[in-house]
């Protein structure tokens, strides 16, 4: 054949890959879609001789198209290439029902089956026979009363003894907002410390400490924060640029 490995153990080495299957014969280069292509191949093309076929006994089933072979299954049972579509119907058969039926098997003496009268009939063990699968009747649930969710109830008690007060005096007048004036802003501190502010200031402050300095407590550093932002905003005001 011109093949220097073999065939047998290749096909099987490839069988667990994804097509396209390559032909590894040097100078073949034939790449099939299907296991089956580069099966037929391999078992019936002569590498030597590219115009001739190999007749084999061991030539393998009859290939099949892209097609077909995606709706087939093929197993080794026995060492023989079975081929099971994937519509067909498959019956099991149990571990203790296929022992049962291997001694039963084993007891037919030979003598007994050169005096059969040979039929065209072949014979196929019953662990491979198909069998009518029995119907299946479906499981009626009992359906459970669930009962419907509730929504929770208030409770409440009455207070004898509790009165309603009087409502207070309406202003004679509406709160109105006046804006202050610059001067008066200058007096108020707007600046608020958050909590990272307070972090920020504890290990300032710590470090100060081990300066021997005095620490800065919250109140200056609003102070210093509410002059720093309003200085800033009043100087881009004058130069009528944004330093932001």
């Amino acid at each position: 054949m011109g093949l220097d490995f073999d065939i047998r153990e290749f096909l099987n080495h490839i069988r667990a890959t994804k097509p396209p299957y390559e032909c590894p014969a040097k100078d073949c280069g034939k790449i099939y879609k299907s296991f089956a292509g580069i099966q037929f191949h391999l078992f019936n093309f002569n590498h030597e001789n590219p115009g001739s076929s190999l007749p084999s006994s061991e030539s393998p089933q009859q290939a099949l198209t892209y097609a077909e072979a995606q709706k087939i299954v093929e197993l080794e049972i026995d060492s023989k290439l079975q081929r099971i579509n994937i519509f067909d119907s498959i019956s099991f058969v149990g571990k203790e029902d296929y022992e049962n039926e291997v001694p039963m098997k084993n007891e037919e003496t030979p003598s007994q089956d050169y005096a059969k009268t040979p039929t065209s009939k072949s014979h196929t063990p019953k662990h491979l026979q198909k069998k009518t699968p029995k119907p299946v009747e479906p499981v009626v649930r009992k359906e459970e009363k669930v009962s419907p969710p509730k929504l929770p109830e208030a409770s409440f008690s009455i207070i004898e003894t509790w009165s309603q007060p009087d409502a207070p005096e309406r202003p004679k007048s509406y709160y109105r907002f006046i804006e202050k004036s610059p001067d008066e802003m200058e007096d108020e501190v707007e600046f608020d410390m958050d909590e990272d502010d307070f972090t920020w200031l504890e290990l300032i402050n710590k470090q100060r400490r081990f300066e021997n300095l005095s620490e800065v407590n919250p109140e200056s550093f609003e102070l210093l924060m509410d002059r720093l932002e309003k200085e800033s905003y009043f100087q881009m005001q004058s130069s009528g640029k944004d330093q932001g």
